[in-house]
Order: C-alpha cells, then structure tokens, then sequence
C-alpha cells in the first residue's frame, strides 16, 4: 500500500467508527450539535452516510487506487469549506467547524503524501 493509499485507508476507517457511533449513539453527540431527542434520527442518518462513505474510502486505500485517492482531497477541502460557511452563517452549530477541520486536516495529510508512481499514460 503507498503513502498516500495508506492515509485515504485509515481515513475511511475513522469515517466508519465515526459513522458507527452516531448511528448507535447519537444521544451522546446530539447535545454538542444541538439536536434534541425528537431529531436524532437524523443523526442516525448522517451516521449510516459516514459509515457508508468511509466504506469507500477505506475501499478505495486498502485496494491502492491513486487517482481516487487524490480526489478525496478535493472532496474533503469541499467539506471544510461548506463546513464553515455553514457555521459562520449561524445555519449550523460551531461543533460542525471541528468536523470540517478534521476532514481538512486529513485532506493535508493526504495532499503530502509522496505519489507512488507516475504513469505515462496521457
């Protein structure tokens, strides 16, 4: 496994503990986002979209596809972004700026890592 597929690998592995413990336990993080008793379905939700997307990511690491693992910079950076727009607009609890740092923080951590080969397919 190269560097950078080593980083998407454990990422995605993150994802799914996450996803998993919002799904089975969102009474634990529903005070922190502000969401009530009533809503916490949709935590569960979020959870099984977390869990399910780390699948991939953990997917796309273990089986060392670059291309892919790349684009998941792109993609995490988007959530940092739309993360603190959401909460400087006041639409969203200040907790959800941690989630969008963490996705940024492993987006630069991926972003560093050396590539494995270069191809020379055009």
């Amino acid at each position: 496994m190269s560097p950078i597929a080593r980083t998407v690998y454990l990422y995605g592995l993150y994802l799914i503990v996450a996803g998993l413990v919002f799904l089975l336990l969102p009474g634990w993080f529903g005070p922190l986002f502000g969401v009530g008793p009533e809503d916490r379905g949709w935590l569960r939700l979020i959870g099984l979209l977390i869990a399910d997307l780390g699948l991939f990511y953990s997917f796309i690491g273990r089986y060392d596809h670059e291309p892919l693992c790349r684009l998941t910079v792109f993609a995490r950076v988007g959530v940092a972004i739309v993360s603190a727009l959401l909460v400087f607009s006041g639409s969203v609890p200040k907790p959800f700026l941690l989630l969008g740092l963490i996705d940024l923080a492993g987006a630069i951590w991926t972003q560093l890592q050396p590539a494995k080969r270069r191809s020379t397919w055009r």
